[in-house]
């Protein structure tokens, strides 16, 4: 499956603090601005609420814990088969029910 970058904000971690760790653990990219919350779901069968941020970052992605980086378009997005919060983002870019 396909998957957005992220992971778990430890504690005492600001969503910037966890966005920079977490994409410089992941794609070895430097995160130089996080902004706005973009879409929030629950994760099925789990505690945790994923949300999707918008950031800035810097450098070019380098796998460092899965096997490809893509690049999509949301309509290419659609077509893929992506982890279950990350679909529900991907509807909610697209305008589609899942």
């Amino acid at each position: 499956m396909w998957e957005f970058p992220g992971g778990k904000l430890r504690d005492g971690e600001s969503r910037l603090q966890a966005v920079r760790r977490e994409l410089a653990e992941e794609l070895a990219l430097e995160v130089v601005d996080s902004g706005a919350l973009l879409f929030s779901a629950r994760d099925e069968g789990s505690p945790f609420v994923i949300e999707f941020v918008a950031i800035v970052a810097e450098g070019t992605p380098v796998t460092r814990e899965h096997s490809e980086v893509g690049w999509f378009t949301t309509e290419e997005l659609g077509e893929l088969p992506l982890a279950p919060a990350d679909a529900l983002f991907v509807a909610h870019l697209t305008g589609r029910r899942r």
